[in-house]
């Protein structure tokens, strides 16, 4: 393993390596690092408070080092080419961490040393869905038949993309599971996307607009996104929103999640709810990241 561009690029070994790494380091426990003393560079293009804190304190707490790019203050002011800046800056960082709103970015640059995709416009992003899922398996078994909700932008979210890819390799590695999923959305962000992200079972309506079609689906896992606005060219005003009220509605078991940041979709009468589980898939991403950044440097 020496790159983490998309979950496609993880076998179930790898998953598993990652989340017991992180299980370790959340219980409090250090990994040797056999006095290695890597540079880490972190290059975003794009705005970020979770992500590039969480790696930022993920590096710190394995005692490493870090260079931030900036990119006001960068020769891209000059004419220089995305490839050189990125090829610079490859020589003086041991790891590369890289969001950025081009979603084929990985496909135009050539990169030199291990890098770790923290996010590529729509399309994915792999550490936020190792998170997700080790804030999942708190709760839930995987090998279970789960029912799994998601809320919001379906096609632009970059999250969902890469939470269903995740899923998708246990659905179909647990030979006796079939999760379920249903999608509450909208009907322009619905549409066929999903026929390229999803080829397991939809309950019951595609193009459902209507939270009270949860009620009936009872599922184990809520999933919410905002409107990624900033994708779009036209204005969309969500107004599906999940209060407390109807959050009680669910099963007691059942969870809320949300990659954050969030706008409406979630009022804050949810945030004490025991169900909500959002701000602890933000402690979890400073694990998870950990264990990636530990198994591209050193595991392998």
């Amino acid at each position: 393993m020496n790159k983490l561009i998309s979950i496609d690029d993880l076998t179930i070994d790898q998953i598993n390596d990652i989340v017991k790494i992180a299980k370790i380091y959340k219980d409090g426990k250090l990994i040797p690092t056999f006095n290695l003393n890597p540079v880490i560079g972190i290059m975003f293009f794009e705005p970020s408070t979770r992500t590039n804190y969480s790696f930022q304190t993920a590096i710190h707490k394995l005692g490493f080092k870090f260079i931030e790019y900036n990119h006001d203050n960068s020769s891209s002011k000059k004419g220089e080419s995305l490839q050189d800046t990125i090829s610079t800056f490859e020589c003086y960082c041991d790891l590369i961490i890289i969001r950025h709103p081009d979603k084929n970015i990985f496909n135009d640059i050539v990169f030199s040393k291990p890098v770790i995709n923290a996010g590529n416009g729509p399309e994915e992003h792999p550490t936020q869905a190792l998170l997700d899922l080790f804030t999942i398996l708190d709760s839930k078994d995987l090998s279970d038949n789960l029912k799994i909700s998601f809320v919001g932008d379906i096609i632009c979210s970059r999250t969902i993309h890469s939470l269903i890819k995740l899923l998708e390799k246990y659905n179909n590695h647990y030979t006796d599971t079939n999760y379920t999923y249903n999608f509450v959305g909208y009907t322009e962000l619905l549409d066929k996307h999903l026929e390229k992200i999803l080829n397991t079972k939809i309950y019951p309506d595609i193009r459902s607009h209507d939270l009270n079609n949860l009620i009936e689906f009872q599922p184990d896992i809520i999933y919410t996104t905002r409107i990624q606005k900033e994708r779009r060219h036209f204005n969309q005003h969500t107004n599906i929103i999940i209060d407390n009220d109807f959050l009680d509605k669910m099963p007691e078991d059942t969870i809320l999640m949300h990659p954050l940041p969030r706008n409406n979709e979630i009022h804050t009468s949810c945030d004490k709810n025991p169900r909500s589980v959002y701000y602890e898939q933000m402690k979890n991403g400073v694990y998870i990241r950990m264990a990636i950044i530990y198994k591209l440097l050193i595991m392998d």
